[in-house]
């Protein structure tokens, strides 16, 4: 199957300035305030010195692996690496790493990449381990990987339990001092420029990256034979163990929504710690302690349908139903304040609920409308809820939530073909409007044709002889009061073939 676009990939190409930020959640400030960036970066080696440094590193790497493998000799549950100590009966990995020295303005996008990489310029640290062993070295400890971002499968958040990693080192000793021993989380080497402070405390999420298939495009660069799985974060260009973004192939992510961009231009290293070039660290991973037992990771489905003797115009007027995986409610209460209450209990008990939202055929589409701006633009965030995929048969949440520029047939870089929908009486009458700019001529001009639609299913066939398929999404203008149901009968003949469907809705809503 091909993959297809994504709803912020299409935000991105209809406008010169992306949109997707739009849809991220505000960044936590955390409490303590940090001083001012310097502005004099560290000078750095020469080539004989980081190469003098370097073989110190892997001289003690070296050492430290003979002993572990004599002191651990008769452990079951323990495993010993070249680089990284697992430890079962402590619930810890260690890791051998070196610093990285960069100047108090470098963007940082890595926390941990394997030796080799070529995004040492952007990593805290390396370490010389592959990260498909760290992957392995999480499950030995009892982890399972969750999942990383997809924005193919409209999957925008990590999912997975968390871990925390520390960084430890020894600074060098003062006059007529000792060594100053260091241990430090990782969020607090990374300096957020937006707010002036360190990355908020949360943990990473094991999302433990992905198998590639023989015919994957990564493929071609890995030394692998047929049928023989390889990890992304392997051989991806990002080779990322520990990302400060949002890496589709990194096997720790962040706990929140942040674009490669968006991180490029805000984070930097802590000037409170500076390292020198290969300085020896020592990088520690635990699984995140969990109180009460339970995993962090909740699975929730919110059913959406109309309250019996009311006609759905309102929230208040919906009938609102959380189960879990095996289909158990959740909510004792059925409403909008019972959905939130419930909501609360998960925030309290720091779980992350990945929600997916059915709604009945019969509730209003203002009222849909409605209802994902409070979820989305409410309850969704970092220490809120995760909006996943829709079951099959239902509309992504974001084709509700559209911006409204992209109505401007000016404005956009390319425009949409356009379904509009209007009642007539008891029936729906759709013309399909076909919508071209020619970048041809300066300034650009607008071509616009009309056509009858005949029906739902002569959608798709209009759109294939037009060579819409070629365009990456459809605009439907629907009427404030047609149902959820009316509108699937248009909108699920389209999906077949363009999957990302942006929802107008026309009339009064009030």
């Amino acid at each position: 199957m091909t993959p297809h676009p994504s709803y912020p990939h299409v935000l991105t190409t209809l406008f010169c300035a992306g949109l997707i930020a739009a849809l991220m959640p505000a960044a936590v400030v955390a409490d303590d305030d940090l001083p001012a960036a310097p502005q004099d970066p560290e000078p750095g080696f020469t080539a004989q010195e980081a190469d003098e440094a370097l073989k110190q590193v892997k001289e003690q790497i070296e050492q430290r692996y003979e002993r572990h493998k004599q002191r651990y000799a008769d452990r079951d549950d323990v495993k010993v690496h070249k680089g990284m100590l697992v430890d079962r009966k402590e619930k810890r990995i260690t890791l051998d790493g070196a610093a990285l020295a960069h100047g108090p303005q470098t963007p940082m996008e890595f926390f941990v990449t394997p030796f080799g990489s070529a995004k040492d310029h952007e990593a805290i640290a390396l370490v010389f381990v592959k990260p498909s062993k760290v992957r392995e070295a999480l499950i030995f400890l009892g982890m399972e990987p969750g999942k990383p971002i997809d924005w193919d499968d409209l999957r925008f958040w990590p999912r997975g339990e968390r871990v925390v990693m520390h960084f430890e080192w020894e600074e060098p000793a003062a006059d007529n001092g000792e060594a100053q021993k260091r241990r430090v989380r990782a969020e607090d080497l990374i300096y957020d420029r937006r707010i002036e402070d360190t990355m908020p405390r949360n943990g990473l999420v094991f999302t433990g990256s992905f198998f590639l298939d023989d015919d994957h495009r990564l493929m071609q660069h890995a030394d692998a034979e047929e049928g023989e799985r390889v990890l992304a974060a392997d051989i991806a260009s990002a080779e990322s163990i520990a990302s400060i973004y949002n890496e589709p192939s990194t096997v720790l992510d962040v706990p929140r929504q942040a674009g490669q961009s968006e991180v490029y231009q805000s984070y930097t290293p802590n000037p409170q710690y500076r390292f020198r070039l290969y300085q020896p660290v020592t990088i520690t991973i635990e699984p995140e302690p969990r109180p009460d037992g339970k995993p962090r990771v909740r699975d929730m489905q919110l059913d959406v349908a109309v309250r019996e003797g009311e006609d759905g115009k309102r929230l208040g007027e919906l009938e609102l139903t959380l189960t879990d995986d095996e289909g158990n409610r959740i909510n004792q209460e059925r409403t909008l304040a019972g959905m939130v209450r419930t909501f609360n209990e998960a925030f309290e008990a720091k779980q992350d609920p990945f929600v997916s939202v059915r709604i009945d055929k019969d509730v209003p589409l203002h009222t849909i409308r409605t209802l994902y701006e409070l979820l989305d633009g409410q309850l969704q965030g970092e220490e809120g809820i995760r909006l996943t995929r829709q079951p099959e048969g239902q509309l992504y949440y974001q084709a509700f939530l559209p911006d409204e520029r992209m109505k401007d047939r000016e404005e956009v870089f390319q425009p949409g073909p356009e379904l509009h929908l209007q009642r007539r009486g008891e029936n729906i009458e759709a013309e399909l409007v076909d919508v071209q700019k020619d970048w041809a001529v300066t300034p650009p001009t607008l071509s616009v044709e009309k056509h009858e639609v005949e029906g739902p299913e002569h959608t798709p066939k209009l759109l294939e002889e037009l060579e819409v398929p070629t365009r990456r999404h459809v605009l439907i203008f629907a009427p404030h009061d047609m149902t959820h149901g009316e509108l699937l009968e248009w909108a699920l003949p389209v999906q077949k073939s363009h999957e990302i469907i942006f929802i107008f809705l026309n009339g009064r809503e009030d």
